[in-house]
């Protein structure tokens, strides 16, 4: 197997700069774990930032993301204060989505709002931010 992927990197060193830096542990949030034979990817670590970040690191886990007749608008609250922190975490979740497709309905729901957030919308970030399974 060595043998072969050393093949592959001298075929594409005359076009692209190619680098092996060996085996994958950690790469743009995703944790690669090996065991045995197998890899498996989490993004535990990406979580734990994310929570950190959104100083929520020490609530309590709620049993549900969100209820999936929710109806938020953009008019009946009042405006959050951090447009800044809201539009972060938002994206944050976004990347985890890729991985977790139980948060794609929530994401969905919450990045309509960016460009003018509002506390029912920074509330429902933070149920999502404390769920069980946000939580491992």
């Amino acid at each position: 197997m060595p043998s072969v992927i050393n093949n592959i990197i001298n075929s594409l060193q005359p076009t692209f700069v190619v680098k092996d830096f060996g085996n994958l542990n950690y790469f743009l949030g995703v944790e690669a774990l090996r065991c045995l034979e197998e890899i498996y990817l989490t993004q535990c670590k990406y979580i734990v930032d994310l929570l950190k970040r959104s100083k929520m690191d020490n609530v309590r886990p709620c049993t549900s993301l969100m209820a999936s007749n929710c109806h938020l608008t953009s008019t009946d609250d009042n405006p959050f204060a951090d447009i800044s922190l809201y539009r972060n975490i938002v994206s944050s979740i976004q990347y985890l989505a890729f991985t977790r497709l139980d948060l794609a309905f929530v994401v969905h729901k919450v990045s309509k709002f960016m460009h003018n957030p509002l506390e029912t919308h920074w509330l429902t970030v933070k149920r999502y931010c404390a769920t069980p399974s946000t939580q491992f």
